[in-house]
């Protein structure tokens, strides 16, 4: 519980700073799955129980916690044992379903629970439609749960790294071996039976663990995970609008907002532009109605000016 306690004290600070808006904090049941079928049904009740006390926790600082289903965790290593552990603790609004396209894709096979498997052992991925029938049965009956979705890739086999045990194998977005058409397969996951969106997932992010550092930087890389974030949200996303029916600012537009109030660097150049201002037709016409005046008054002073010089002149003469 301190390391539920501790993620959620950081994760509330980063909220109330304004830089984390939405999220949730991972949990896992830490168990092998060897180890946790040595007494299925009392290691399930001890990590419904341990779950139970991590939404306490989360609780106290107004965080979601969400399980992330892999065939690695014992308890949470097939989809119908996640599907059990989430009834059992029975706190939707504090414990959800965090679902990883890698992972997940890896629960219809039935590695490490054969008994819960969806498609055959023997399947050979000819049958396009049999996988979607297989991730729509899958979702039906997690995607209630899922408060948190990552983005990913699998070529269907396991992998493990350093003593983590085989898991979802992580494949680049455009692996030529991978089993998932990623845009349209997301979809399972972030529609309802009814078509609609479900709206429950309000940002995405990519998972992919378990690559080499000089598959990391490069550049290329980030371009083709971003291309497939890209693609899921053109094909599943929504526009939120304000209160007053108009769209939300983007982050690229507040940012340019923000960057449009600074100062120039040049000040003279920022102090004439607010000197020089339009004139609104009331002055103009103002102004133009005081020039008569003022040039009938500089003509009639100077007549009388010329009148006195005039007399003063006559006056040597005499």
């Amino acid at each position: 519980m301190a390391q539920v306690r501790k993620a959620c004290r950081i994760a509330k600070k980063l909220r109330d700073l304004g830089i984390r808006p939405h999220g949730i904090v991972r949990i896992d049941s830490a168990a092998g799955v060897q180890d946790w079928a040595k007494d299925a049904e009392a290691n399930q009740r001890k990590i419904v129980e341990t779950f139970k006390e991590a939404c306490d926790v989360a609780e106290d600082y107004d965080e979601r916690l969400a399980a992330e289903g892999e065939i690695c965790w014992g308890g949470m290593h097939s989809w119908k044992k996640m599907v059990d552990l989430l009834e059992r603790v029975n706190r939707p609004k504090t414990l959800g379903f965090q679902a990883d396209m890698a992972h997940t894709l890896l629960y219809i096979l039935g590695n490490n629970a054969t008994e819960d498997a969806i498609l055959p052992p023997d399947w050979d991925w000819s049958d396009p439609h049999r996988l979607d029938t297989a991730l729509k049965t899958l979702t039906q009956a997690l995607r209630p749960w899922t408060i948190d979705f990552h983005i990913a890739q699998n070529d269907a086999t396991v992998k493990g790294s350093g003593s983590h045990d085989k898991t979802g194998h992580h494949c680049l977005p455009n692996d030529p071996n991978g089993k998932l058409t990623i845009a349209h397969h997301a979809g399972y996951w972030l529609h309802g039976e009814d078509g609609r969106l479900t709206k429950m997932i309000r940002h995405i992010c990519w998972d992919g663990c378990m690559f080499p550092n000089a598959v990391m930087t490069k550049q290329q890389t980030w371009n083709d995970i971003l291309a497939s974030m890209i693609s899921v949200r053109d094909a599943h996303g929504w526009r939120e609008e304000t209160a007053q029916g108009k769209p939300a600012k983007t982050s690229h537009q507040i940012v340019a907002s923000k960057a449009a109030k600074r100062p120039t660097k040049n000040r003279f150049k920022a102090r004439s532009k607010l000197v020089v201002k339009k004139k609104t037709p009331r002055k103009i016409a103002k102004r133009a109605s005081k020039q008569p005046v003022k040039a009938a008054a500089k003509k009639s002073v100077g007549k009388a000016t010329r009148r006195v010089l005039k007399k003063t002149a006559t006056k040597r003469k005499k």
